[in-house]
């Protein structure tokens, strides 16, 4: 199952890199792990409230509300998953797997280079059991050149291992284990990058992102 196989290679990753012995689901912390150490951006400005539905006559004289659309583009945390990842995580609610939604908001209060893909108009999301390691992030937004450059640079001067994968730049973080799968890898596009937890989600997030 897709979800198992994603948590455990994320829970199989950390352990080695920790140097402890394989365990079960790791016991919860006192607060959920910020899933990108040593990665700090500026503190990001919160995103501005959605505005409130705006209103229309109806024939009898009452308001109706129209939704007002405030979505910055169709991609969503959803339409990042394929269908066989959707239907694996749905599986997985059962052993306490779900959507965690306090994600982004954690990454803003963090000053996290993560909340950057908020603040640039996209999505940042989280999965796995509550208050534990075992976590699936992702994340895609637009991005322009000039930001790309910035960002960039910041992963090369904190060691970000750089390659040219998936049609684009590939940083991730070196490993401690040259067995190990990269923990956090961001890939940049022309206009739009993408973060992921599980550098082998790539090929799903970016063409569900190009679907949406």
């Amino acid at each position: 199952m897709r979800a198992h196989a994603i948590v455990v290679s994320l829970t199989a990753s950390l352990l080695l890199m920790c140097g402890c012995t394989p365990s079960p689901v790791p016991q919860a912390p006192s607060a959920s792990p910020d899933p990108l150490p040593g990665v700090v951006a500026s503190p990001s400005p919160r995103p501005s409230p959605s505005p409130s539905p705006s209103s229309t006559g109806t024939d009898d004289g009452r308001e109706a509300e129209v939704p007002v659309d405030t979505a910055p583009s169709a991609v969503t945390c959803a339409s990042l998953l394929d269908e066989q990842t959707t239907s694996d995580f749905a599986a997985a609610a059962d052993d306490g797997w779900t959507y965690l939604h306090d994600f982004e908001q954690r990454m803003i209060d963090q000053g996290n280079l993560v909340a950057k893909f908020v603040e640039f108009g996209g999505v940042a999301c989280q999965w796995g059991h509550p208050s534990t390691d075992n976590i699936f992030s992702y994340a895609w937004s637009p991005i322009t050149e000039s930001d790309a450059r910035q960002v960039e640079h910041d992963f090369t001067a904190q060691g970000y291992r750089q390659t040219g994968e998936f049609g684009g730049r590939l940083h991730c973080d070196a490993p401690h284990d040259s067995s190990l799968e990269y923990d956090h890898c961001f890939l940049f596009l022309e206009g739009e990058w993408l973060y992921s937890t599980a550098r082998s989600e790539f090929g799903m997030l970016l063409a569900q992102a190009h679907r949406s």
